[in-house]
């Protein structure tokens, strides 16, 4: 099993060393663990829900759900439904903020048509 300091991980997802704490620190990385010196040691898995959270975050999602979300990953199987319908909804959200910016696009372009003209 690959182990990673927090510095490694920080550029590898090309995200600060302190956002990595902060989550820590609101329970997203609850099976994070500590080497023999007390520094942070990731692993591949923990990387894999690094980045599952940076795509999460980038479709608005709180943090506080997100962290709901982590802990029923970690109840296991059982909570497979509700974490279905979690994305689900999160999904649904995404399609909303599609849309909005296409209607925010489609005002930009007519702005910048408009500028041409008068150049």
């Amino acid at each position: 099993m690959n182990k990673y300091s927090i510095l490694e991980v920080s550029r590898m997802l090309n995200m600060p060393a302190s956002t990595l704490r902060y989550y820590e620190s609101r329970g997203l990385l609850p099976n994070l663990q500590r080497d023999d010196s007390g520094y942070r040691s990731f692993t591949d898995a923990d990387i894999e829900l690094l980045q599952l959270i940076s795509c999460l975050k980038k479709t608005r999602m709180p943090i506080k759900e997100i962290a709901r979300y982590v802990k029923l990953v970690n109840e296991g199987d059982e909570t497979i439904s509700e974490r279905y319908e979690m994305i689900k909804e999160r999904e649904e959200a995404v399609y909303g903020q599609i849309e909005e910016l296409q209607e925010a696009l489609k005002v930009i372009q007519t702005k910048k048509e408009s500028y041409e003209k008068d150049r």
